[in-house]
């Protein structure tokens, strides 16, 4: 386990302020530069050869992607079995936390469509999956702008290391969850989840447990966004449709051809909706689970590695 920082306690020359997020392998605090800008302190436990790896890789997809969708990397270092990462500090909130406090509409699906199409612009063109884009990866800024976080499990397109159900269950893509390499085309699945769950107030899949989300994920139909809220544009419906298709080959080729699809779209201001809760299963749904237990993870141990959310 990493230090258990107190405020005012130093770490490499950075004060610490507050505890701003906790998981299990580390914690997030507000700190203080030796210059006195406040920052992101990342701190993560370096546990094992695998810990090793996942900081390093996600230190060096950080200095490699340079764009304002995505999280700024400052500095970062290891000492023992302690690793840092000194990050911007934003001061939004993830979406998670904005759709269930506030809701969202069509025209914010649209616009936040646009903004993490064009942050995966840069995350692919540097050759790089982020692997778990999700709402509450995403941080909002009081202007708006959308920033993408925690590339804890970013890898290589299409690289061996990449295989393994690693994710979160709701918003991995079909590949993903059988433990398949991946390239770019699995984040947009993801962001096919995102924008279904913004456009119509509900998740695009959704189960009692993780094992229950997987198996909706790999053997449900598409689900369209226009079914659970009419208001949604035809053209914004089917663009969704076409991210959360089954097969790579039948979603967007790339984040730009997502990019031009979106930005020749205009929608109006609709009420918002707040997200809904359906982890109901559907009739038959419990003979799949242990179908899909050995499909895509082999074993129970791949299991845990699998994010805590739905």
């Amino acid at each position: 386990m990493p230090p258990d920082l107190a405020p005012g306690d130093e770490l490499e020359g950075y004060c610490i302020e507050r505890v701003a997020g906790a998981g299990g392998m580390g914690a997030v605090y507000r700190a203080l530069a030796p210059g006195g800008e406040a920052v992101a302190l990342k701190v993560v436990a370096l546990a094992g050869l695998a810990a090793h790896e996942r900081f390093r890789a996600e230190a060096s997809a950080l200095q490699a992607v340079q764009h304002s969708g995505v999280v700024r990397l400052l500095a970062h270092g290891a000492q023992d079995d302690v690793g840092w990462l000194a990050l911007e500090w934003l001061e939004g909130v993830d979406l998670a936390r904005h759709l269930r406090e506030r809701g969202s509409s069509p025209r914010d699906a649209l616009e936040w469509g646009r903004q993490l199409a064009r942050a995966l612009v840069a995350v692919h063109a540097a050759g790089l999956v982020h692997r778990d884009l999700k709402p509450s990866n995403v941080l909002r800024e009081p202007d708006g702008r959308l920033v993408l976080i925690d590339f804890g499990i970013v890898g290589a397109a299409g690289a061996e290391q990449l295989r393994g159900p690693a994710g979160t269950p709701g918003y991995m893509a079909p590949e993903q969850a059988r433990g398949a390499p991946v390239d770019a085309r699995a984040d947009l699945f993801a962001l096919g989840c995102v924008l279904f769950e913004a456009a119509t107030g509900r998740a695009a899949f959704a189960g009692l447990h993780r094992v229950a989300t997987l198996a909706r994920v790999v053997l449900d139909d598409v689900p369209r966004a226009r079914e659970f809220r009419p208001d949604v544009p035809e053209a914004l419906d089917e663009a969704i449709a076409q991210l959360l298709q089954k097969r790579p080959a039948e979603r967007p080729e790339s984040a730009a051809a997502l990019l031009r699809v979106l930005e020749g779209q205009a929608l109006p201001r609709p009420a918002p909706v707040r997200i809904r809760e359906d982890t109901r299963l559907e009739a038959g749904e419990l003979q799949l689970v242990s179908v899909i237990v050995v499909a895509t993870t082999g074993d129970s141990e791949t299991v845990t590695q699998l994010d805590s959310d739905p």
